[in-house]
């Protein structure tokens, strides 16, 4: 041995071999033969699904609706190492998934509807000139809103529209006499079979449409309601209603099928049949229309036009007819889930649909604005004023305090029971 070799000796100090933590070893097979597994199972399903898709002609399609028939569900398989997106590291070394980026809203988008499942999640119908659908989102109470989804062109005005999520992943959305469902919080629809359907509304316990073989129809001839597990497109029919014009309305479990008589085309009987089901639309029992309960004494009956549910606060809109002062409109207001009701109050909207946050919370919309009530309709108040971009086309609640209103482009929110209210423009997000 040289002086140098030595020395070099001297300065690279002999290594020592390190044991590896107890459970490395396991853990690392574990996790290869995982790894191994899965990519057979990704291999298997892609082959099998490829092979059903030639079978039946079926198609994959993101983001559309399926009009006029059933597909399959587009197919997740487990992508290849090497076309697997490399996760961005945080600062402390730990990779996260990478996110998909924000699609905003277009400009001028027309909220057509709004359906909520918390008070700080949920989702938009906008319409788009020319003739264009698409599905917003929102996880922050509307401070921002995402568009997940465009859906095909549809006729505007030529039949209903109507969106409706039960939970973060199943939702439904009717255009034109058109259902659609979507299985994964809206990002992808499938179109459904079932025709002409003209209302939808989804709770935990599945599904319940109203359809109308002459979809955009206001008449009946006839309509039916069905309801399907939710994510599911094979629909049962569990009623059918018998009067001109129908309309269905949930809240929780409890679904109203109701029917109402042409009075205008001089019905002998113009009250309301109303149909109560308290388990999601399974099945159906009889009641009476709240709104003759409170007919003076030998004037003919009075009879509801609408009706709307919060829990366990009912609002009855009704109307009666003065053969000296012609017909007048009124509302009612029950606590205790439709058993009892309170005195006609009248309302400063007529003829419109209002919206119900507690037996004691109302609001409805007019020329002039939102009137809102906070003692049961003996009083009211107009808290957002029409002009400009006030006002509203319809209105909603999600609890006691919490309730929106949209007109055009703006969602208007409010947090203590419709007494002020903020504005929001969905395509400023």
């Amino acid at each position: 041995m040289t002086e140098d070799d030595d020395l070099r000796a001297r300065l690279s100090p002999e290594p020592y071999p390190l044991s590896p933590p107890p459970g490395l070893l396991d853990s690392l097979t574990r996790r290869a033969r995982r790894r191994r597994a899965s990519r057979m199972a990704g291999v298997l399903v892609a082959g099998v699904l490829s092979l059903a898709t030639v079978m039946a002609g079926g198609a994959v399609v993101t983001n559309k609706v399926l009009a006029h028939r059933d597909v399959p569900p587009a197919a997740q398989t487990e992508p290849s190492d090497s076309a697997r997106p490399t996760p961005a590291p945080t600062h402390s070394g730990v990779a996260l998934p990478p996110t998909t980026p924000r699609v905003r809203p277009d400009e001028g988008t027309d909220v057509q509807d709004l359906t909520w499942i918390s008070t700080e999640t949920g989702w938009a119908l906008g319409f788009v000139l020319p003739n264009r659908y698409t599905v917003l989102h929102t996880t922050d109470g509307g401070e921002t809103w995402d568009k997940i989804a465009t859906l095909p062109s549809a006729d505007a005005g030529s039949g209903p529209v109507e969106l409706r999520f039960a939970n973060k992943s199943n939702g439904y959305v009717v255009l034109n006499g058109h259902l659609s469902l979507s299985n994964d919080g809206g990002r992808t629809w499938l179109a459904s079979a079932l025709p002409g359907v003209v209302a939808v509304e989804a709770a935990r316990s599945g599904a319940v449409v109203l359809t109308n073989a002459s979809a955009g129809d206001a008449l009946c001839s006839p309509c039916r309601v069905f309801h399907a597990p939710l994510g599911s497109r094979g629909w049962t029919k569990t009623l059918e209603l018998p009067y001109d014009a129908a309309e269905l309305r949930r809240s929780g479990q409890t679904v109203l099928a109701t029917s109402f008589a042409n009075s205008a085309g001089g019905a002998s009987d113009k009250s309301a049949q109303v149909h109560r089901s308290d388990d999601g639309g399974l099945t159906w029992r009889s009641v009476p229309d709240p709104c003759t309960t409170v007919s003076p004494p030998g004037s003919e009956p009075d009879f509801a036009t609408g009706l709307e549910l919060a829990g366990s606060a009912w609002l009855a809109a009704c109307q009666r007819f003065d053969p000296h002062a012609g017909s007048q409109d009124f509302m009612i207001v029950s606590g205790d889930g439709g058993q009892h009701f309170g005195p006609a109050r009248d309302t400063p909207c007529g003829y419109s649909r209002f919206a119900i946050a507690s037996a004691t919370t109302a609001a409805c919309p007019a020329q002039d604005g939102v009137h809102v009530t906070n003692d049961g309709g003996a009083t009211w108040q107009l808290t957002l004023p029409a002009g400009g971009r006030a006002g509203a086309d319809g209105c909603g609640f999600q609890t006691a305090e919490v309730g929106r209103c949209v007109r055009g482009v703006t969602v208007f929110t409010t947090r203590d029971a419709g007494r002020t209210w903020t504005a929001r423009d969905v395509s400023a997000s």
